[in-house]
């Protein structure tokens, strides 16, 4: 019988450092860490990558703006992504910079690996380039207006000696592969987005750029300078320590440890460059392809896109300084559905905190503490009555389901029926009237074990606050506070 893999790798993909980070980094990188520690939980080996990306023009203009040097802009925006996810309590296992070493040495290696396979090609490129996304744009591809719908910006036309990658030979392979799921593309709307693409047929694409100077060389060709995207994708190898030389390829623990990677979590913008320009390389060298890549939606802030122009983007500062550590991740992924766009506002998170962690969970912890303490309650047994743990085993259940599919949204809202069913419970005993001593200890029991179970499930959303819910169990003792603890 094969052994079971018990090894998970999730990445997110690198930001850029033109700016300081905001709600969208927020979100994914906090998803990915949620989804990271429910697969340690589950007893995964388990690898979670994140970074920055630092090359490309308009990191090289920021700079400019800024009046630093490109290295100098890159250090200061990348310390505060680092910083930002430290406070965060993202527990990420590698951070990825790609104007280190390690991934330049990466970046060299993958890319000697196509030429020699004979995938790449000098050619001439002539035609749209946004800047916005660092992505050569076609005409089709644009808005009414001939904008990038992205950006809502009008792309420049090039034209540039570049050297290319002969990405449509890989057409027909692709399409087989997503519509047979060896390459898993989730939700469905993006997997039947990326096979209409393919469908339209695959162009060969530049793989370098003759007038960038803000990034890595092509190893054979120092007047190009590896396309921005193409180098940016090579970085969930770097997490692995990747290249390996033959004579050496055993010690590469990590790569062949973790690849393929398990999910590669990104936004649905940057689909194109994950499902299909991503395999594509990878089968040019003949490595595994992700298992699956999961595209969330976008959102929108009050019905408006984030920009500086409208004065409405969020940033992770605003919402620890605003609803702590914990409550911050909580009221994001509670509020947004991954698989879907999602309309948020500042009013919609405060209602979100208000009432699912201060009125709900937080007055549940209170309430139990003030009854426990009234009730003289020492000791407690970690069995409940069998009605409630048909309860507690079928909420459970459903958590699973939803985190497995990725339904954070949905995986929070099964939490919230376990705080209200302790409350209704709580309502209908009512252990502050009831003078038998040994009937409230049953009901105080009980209650406890459901709020010890929620907070199980909630501890890799809210991983500090679940940890003061279960402080105060020890074996079958409970270590009941003297005074109330008001967890939000």
């Amino acid at each position: 019988m094969q052994e079971k893999n018990t090894n998970f790798f999730i990445t997110t993909p690198l930001y850029y450092v033109n700016d300081k980070p905001h709600l969208g980094h927020f979100y994914t990188t906090v998803l990915g860490d949620v989804l990271a520690r429910y697969k340690k939980e589950q007893g995964f080996n388990t690898f979670f990558s994140t970074g920055v990306d630092e090359h490309g023009n308009k990191i090289d203009n920021a700079a400019k703006k800024a009046g630093q040097s490109p290295q100098a802009f890159s250090d200061k925006i990348s310390s505060q992504f680092i910083d930002i996810w430290q406070r965060l309590n993202i527990n990420y296992s590698d951070f990825i910079r790609t104007t280190g070493d390690k991934h330049k040495k990466s970046v060299f290696y993958f890319l000697k690996q196509l030429k020699n396979k004979d995938y790449l090609y000098e050619g001439i490129y002539k035609g749209l380039y946004c800047e916005g996304c660092e992505t050569f744009i076609q005409e089709t591809e644009l808005d009414e207006k001939g904008f990038c719908p992205n950006h809502n910006k009008k792309p420049e036309n090039i034209k540039e000696k570049n050297w290319f990658f002969k990405l449509s030979v890989f057409q027909e392979k692709l399409i087989l592969l997503i519509k047979n799921n060896k390459l898993k593309i989730e939700p469905d709307a993006r997997k039947k987005e990326v096979l209409g693409f393919l469908k339209q047929g695959l162009k060969d694409i530049s793989i370098s750029r003759e007038s960038v100077k803000w990034g890595i060389p092509l190893p054979w060709d120092k007047s190009q300078i590896t396309y921005v995207w193409i180098e940016a994708l090579i970085n969930y190898l770097t997490a692995l320590d990747y290249p390996w030389e033959k004579k050496i390829q055993i010690s590469n623990y990590k790569l062949q440890k973790y690849w393929p990677a398990d999910i590669h979590l990104i936004a649905k913008d940057i689909l194109k460059f994950h499902a299909i320009i991503w395999p594509a390389m990878l089968l040019a060298i003949g490595l595994d392809l992700p298992k699956k890549i999961f595209a969330h939606g976008f959102f929108t802030i009050n019905g408006h896109k984030m920009s500086k122009t409208l004065g409405n983007v969020i940033t992770p500062e605003e919402l620890v300084d605003k609803f702590g550590v914990d409550g911050a991740r909580y009221a994001v992924l509670a509020e947004i559905i991954a698989d879907k766009d999602t309309d948020i506002s500042w009013e919609k998170l405060e209602n979100r905190y208000n009432n699912d962690l201060k009125n709900n969970i937080g007055n549940s912890f209170s309430r139990l503490i003030v009854l426990a303490q009234k009730n003289n309650i020492k000791e407690f047994n970690c069995f409940v009555s069998k009605n409630i743990k048909v309860i507690i085993n079928e909420i459970t259940k459903n958590f699973n389901t939803q985190i497995n599919n990725i339904n954070i949204f949905l995986a929070i809202q099964e939490t919230q029926k376990l705080f209200n069913f302790l409350n209704s419970y709580l309502d209908q005993t009512k252990p502050w009237q009831e003078k038998d001593t040994e009937k409230n200890k049953e009901t105080l029991t009980n209650s406890f074990n459901i709020l010890f179970h929620a907070a199980e499930l909630l501890k890799i959303i809210m991983p500090e606050k679940t940890k003061i819910i279960l402080k105060i169990k020890k074996g079958n003792k409970l270590i009941t506070p003297e005074k109330n603890i008001h967890l939000f």
